[in-house]
């Protein structure tokens, strides 16, 4: 499980945190928002991934439609979505300055790293 977290230039706190930590953290009830950006390429739908399995209390996150926007020539096989349409998710999920983010998938995608 990859996990990262969004950081202002005040944190210390690593990007990387593992998923003890992170269970650590969430039982202790520290202040933070949790996004499951959890897909397998063939596999099931990411939405389906998450229903079985996520942490309780994160947010869902399809890496494929959310975290990317429509292939083109110019912007390539999976460019940063549109920013209005992020900032809607941004919002959607809680992301605000100063609270921290932790974002995981299930390792080796890389999905968690692009939000």
């Amino acid at each position: 499980m990859t996990l990262s977290q969004t950081q202002t230039p005040h944190q210390t706190e690593p990007p990387f945190i593992s998923p003890e930590d992170l269970y650590a953290a969430s039982t202790r009830g520290d202040r933070m928002v949790i996004i499951d950006s959890d897909w397998e390429p063939g596999g099931d739908t990411a939405w389906n991934l998450y229903v079985a399995r996520h942490i309780p209390g994160s947010f869902f996150c399809d890496p494929i439609t959310m975290l990317a926007g429509s292939p083109s020539a110019g912007g390539g096989r999976a460019p940063l979505p549109n920013p209005r349409i992020r900032q809607r998710y941004l919002d959607d999920w809680g992301i605000r300055p100063g609270l921290p983010v932790r974002i995981y998938d299930r390792g080796g995608l890389l999905h968690a790293a692009r939000g």
